[in-house]
């Protein structure tokens, strides 16, 4: 998935720069790619001039745009997700973003005709620090305003799913709240961005490491009703036969109380994708044997073998071994 960060801070001395680096950490974590506009960094412009306010007033669609304001809208086509970072001021997103929105929220780009050139995107997250602590902000009604100035208006059904997210309580006038909220903060930023695909899912998802014969490995924990699905992500082959993969399938099974297992390429040795090796033969016989479902996520274009390809098109249409180059759809096929 490709995301689009509009991060607004004027200075880098600041939580909210934290915060930005840990949800890209768990953004890369999760393999996806991102772009970000860092509006302060960029200089980017805020003020509307009078031609593309007479623009917006006439709904003048024909009417050129500035191209700082093109290119912003360009890398909003060119992503999946759009994610705002920023600090809280006066309710409020800086007015360095509020004007970012301004110039780029155009007729004709994000309302106007049905035929709107601002693509829906799958995803919207916004993520803004907050002096006060959310019990303030609930209280006074200050939340529900933001939500319904950035989720029902600004982001609205421009995508298909979205979430307000609060980091509170980062006041410097009250030090040892904010210390104590610090790296709770930084955990739930680094969790937004490594669970953002399955933002607007009813789902728990849990993340942990696991030493596996002396290799480390990622692991995502999928519970979703009916099933569960584990994700595990390792730079080296875990399944190498029928054995290995029987070991480490049971192993997952019983400590997770699951039978979908999603592994990326790097974890399946090099030999299952030489037919001749039989250890494709082996892996899918031990999958159908013991009910277990494994999807392997990766590029397999590169193989120019005919009968491998034959082979994975086959697999996908059955019940027990998958191939996409998608974690996402990875998880749709096993949890059929």
């Amino acid at each position: 998935m490709k995301v689009f960060i509009i991060y607004a801070h004027p200075s880098e001395d600041s939580f909210t720069r934290h915060v930005r680096e840990r949800f890209i950490e768990g953004l890369e974590a999760a393999g996806h790619s991102y772009l970000i506009s860092d509006l302060y960094k960029m200089g980017f412009r805020t003020d509307m001039t009078e031609s593309e306010y007479l623009r917006e007033a006439n709904y003048d669609d024909d009417a050129p745009l500035p191209d700082d304001v093109i290119a912003e809208q360009n890398k909003i086509n060119a992503s999946n997700a759009i994610v705002f970072i920023y600090p809280v001021f006066w309710t409020e997103a800086p007015a360095k973003l509020v004007g970012w929105f301004d110039r780029v929220w155009t007729y004709g780009f994000a309302y106007g005709d049905e035929s709107i050139g601002m693509k829906q995107l799958d995803k919207g997250l916004v993520i803004c620090v907050a002096g006060r602590s959310l019990y303030h902000l609930t209280h006074y009604g200050h939340l529900d305003a933001m939500k319904t100035v950035m989720l029902g208006d600004r982001l609205c059904d421009r995508v298909k799913y979205k979430d307000f997210i609060v980091l509170d309580g980062m006041s410097k006038y009250a030090m040892i709240a904010r210390e104590a909220n610090w790296d709770r903060n930084l955990d739930i930023a680094y969790e937004a961005g490594f669970t953002l695909e399955y933002l607007g899912q009813s789902m728990r998802i849990t993340k942990k490491q696991l030493l596996w014969n002396g290799v480390n490995l990622a692991l995502k924990i999928i519970d979703k009703e009916p099933n569960k699905i584990v994700v595990v992500n390792s730079d080296t082959p875990i399944i190498c036969d029928g054995q290995s993969a029987l070991d480490f399938t049971l192993y997952i099974g019983y400590d997770h109380n699951c039978q979908r297992i999603v592994v990326n390429k790097a974890a399946i040795s090099e030999d299952f994708f030489r037919l001749s090796t039989g250890v494709a033969g082996e892996v899918g016989q031990k999958l159908v044997n013991y009910g277990v479902r494994l999807a392997i996520v990766g590029d397999f274009s590169g193989y120019t073998s005919k009968p491998l390809h034959d082979y994975i098109y086959e697999c996908n249409k059955g019940n027990h071994l998958y191939f996409t180059s998608d974690e996402n759809e990875a998880v749709k096929m096993i949890g059929r």
